[in-house]
C-alpha cells in the first residue's frame, strides 16, 4: 500500500484561513489547521468581477505578497475546485 503525499499549495487572499472562499474550498480539506504563513514575490491585481485579486508571481517584483501554504488532503480533487475557482483550464490554455 502506497502512503498518501500531501503537497503544499501557496493560498493568499479570500482563500486564507477565516476567508470566504477557505470555508467553501478548503474547510476540512487540509491536512492541519493550522497553515504555515508564506510570502512569493509578485504583483496583485484587482479584480472588481470576481470580487478577489489575482496574482502573477514574479522573482523580480520588489513586492511580496503575502499568504499561508497549506496541505491538501485530497490533492487532485480540491486542486481541481481551485482551478475552476481561477478560471484556470490549463497550462497556456487561451482561457487562463
Amino acid at each position: 500500500m502506497q502512503a498518501e503525499v500531501f503537497r503544499p499549495v501557496f493560498v493568499y487572499g479570500s482563500l486564507k484561513t477565516g476567508e470566504f472562499n477557505y470555508k467553501r474550498y478548503l474547510d476540512g480539506k487540509v491536512l492541519t489547521v493550522e497553515p504555515k504563513r508564506a510570502r512569493i514575490k509578485g504583483k496583485l491585481y484587482d479584480m472588481p468581477y470576481k470580487g478577489y485579486p489575482a496574482l502573477e508571481v514574479d522573482e523580480l517584483s520588489p513586492v511580496w505578497v503575502y499568504g499561508e501554504v497549506v496541505e491538501l488532503l485530497d490533492y487532485e480533487t480540491t486542486l481541481s475546485q481551485l482551478d475552476g475557482l481561477e478560471g484556470y483550464y490549463g497550462v497556456d490554455h487561451p482561457a487562463n
